[in-house]
């Protein structure tokens, strides 16, 4: 057990550490978690563990026993990394969710002390953060503390923690960081010979390249070189994983039925491999397909088998917007009671995961006053900007983000009516966290408060706007 691995030593027997265990029990100074299937776990009251914390500093042990159980976390991160990526993803989650503690301690000691073990225990822990959406910014954090480590300069660690760093930063909108942290572990691998190691900073930068920087010319030929390098070595983890990337550049560029080849090829292996995650991502973006072709039924279905899956490795983000998507079927077929339900259940999880929504953070951030009308105006600048720039993505976008300002603003038919027409001809709407929970906000939000006629009459006429219509209806009033 783990209490074996970290507690025997400086005189204590391997075989002598349950039976002390057992007896701080019985003396009521130890309480044992048993659950059924699970190892038991031990856990000392408060003040007896500040208690023993003392003794250990006092005898000069800590270090000794704090490197000892960054030995024995590091060991099962290591362990456990690899189910993450196939059949036994949902049995290495919840390895991990019960061990987050105990992980947490272990980075703060091996990093503090400049240990490789620490770097390294924050690169396995690597796509177990990103299957926790929740915890992505705290791992980034810490694999960016590996980097500035003294560990994080040994060239082949600083590789593999640069990918994966670039990883996080890209997921997680750090533009800033991601082109020269990707750019750097390429460098590292090419320099040590690993042609393979490149592939995962490859499909990073392509994709940054293609998504972010609209620059496919450039992004596409990184993700299919990082595609080939996978291929070559067999990672078929990695090459459905720049198969998404692929089927998302295509889709962006309304290259329909290339992306929904990668989607495809992507959904098998993600099958072949069982991965819950993969599956239900890959199902998801099939069904968007079929929602904006107009086929509900199909996309449902779709949906549906994959919300499946993304309740099932607790994805909440995903589910988020499969729950808006199922919403939105509901109602295009004039089912406003279901609409409804599902629109419940999307606020829910906003309010249980703690969301604010993205325009509100990004102008508190920036320190704007009276949030809701300072928010207005600057999207209406920003809208006037990008229709001035024809890209029918950012109008979109400043449509979705004026539907949230309105919403907030009480004005509840303008918000539904702006909402209604930027979908339907945004043929990709914006994905990133933030972005996702304002847009939540404003159509469930409206949805729940306003009576079916209300909403159906607003939606309709929103609808039934061309994009210019949009545009100008948004800006009327302009001041």
């Amino acid at each position: 057990t783990a209490a074996e691995a970290v507690c025997a030593g400086d005189g204590v027997q391997t075989f002598d550490v349950l039976d002390l265990l057992a007896q701080l029990e019985n003396k009521s100074l130890a309480v044992i978690d048993r659950q059924p299937g699970q190892e038991a776990r031990y856990r000392l009251l408060e003040t007896i563990r500040q208690y023993a914390w003392e003794r250990l500093q006092e005898a000069g042990e800590e270090e000794a026993s704090r490197t000892r159980h960054l030995g024995t976390y590091l060991k099962l991160a290591q362990e456990v990394e690899p189910k993450l990526y196939g059949a036994q993803q949902l049995e290495g989650l919840a390895q991990l969710d019960a061990e987050q503690g105990n992980m947490r301690a272990a980075l703060e000691w091996g990093l503090a002390s400049g240990l490789e073990d620490g770097a390294r225990l924050a690169a396995a822990l690597f796509w177990y953060w990103h299957l926790r959406p929740a915890n992505q910014a705290d791992g980034y954090l810490w694999l960016r503390k590996a980097l500035a480590s003294e560990a994080g300069r040994r060239k082949s660690l600083r590789a593999l923690l640069l990918a994966r760093a670039g990883h996080m930063a890209f997921e997680l909108g750090d533009a800033s960081r991601v082109v020269n942290t990707c750019q750097e572990s390429v460098a590292l691998f090419r320099e040590l010979g690993d042609r393979a190691g490149t592939a995962l900073p490859l499909a990073t930068l392509g994709s940054f390249v293609c998504i972010d920087q609209a620059d496919s010319a450039r992004g596409k030929p990184l993700l299919e070189e990082s595609l080939a390098l996978y291929e070559q070595a067999g990672d078929k983890w990695g090459a459905r994983h720049v198969l998404g990337y692929l089927g998302l550049d295509a889709f962006i560029r309304d290259q329909l039925d290339q992306a929904r080849v990668y989607f495809e090829k992507d959904l098998a292996l993600a099958r072949e491999l069982e991965m819950p995650d993969g599956i239900g991502y890959a199902l998801h973006c099939l069904g968007l397909f079929s929602f904006f072709a107009g086929d509900y039924d199909r996309a449902m279905a779709l949906f549906t088998e994959g919300l499946q899956f993304l309740r099932a490795v607790q994805f909440w983000l995903g589910c988020m917007d499969a729950l808006f998507r199922l919403s939105y079927v509901h109602l295009r077929r004039g089912e406003f009671e279901q609409a409804k339900m599902f629109a419940r259940e999307v606020l829910s999880m906003i309010h249980e995961m703690g969301l604010q929504a993205g325009w509100r953070a990004w102008f508190l951030g920036a320190g704007i006053p009276d949030v809701p009308v300072k928010a207005k105006v600057v999207l209406l600048d920003y809208l006037d900007r990008a229709q001035k720039s024809g890209d029918r993505q950012l109008i979109a976008c400043g449509l979705f983000m004026l539907a949230a300002s309105a919403w907030s603003l009480g004005q509840l038919e303008r918000a539904v009516r702006l909402y209604a027409a930027a979908l339907p001809a945004s043929g990709f709407a914006p994905s990133m966290p933030l972005e996702r929970t304002d847009f939540d906000h404003a159509y469930t939000g409206t949805l729940i408060q306003l009576d079916e006629t209300a909403f159906q009459g607003a939606w309709a006429e929103g609808s039934a706007m061309t994009m210019e219509q949009a545009v100008a209806y948004a800006l009327e009033g302009r001041p």
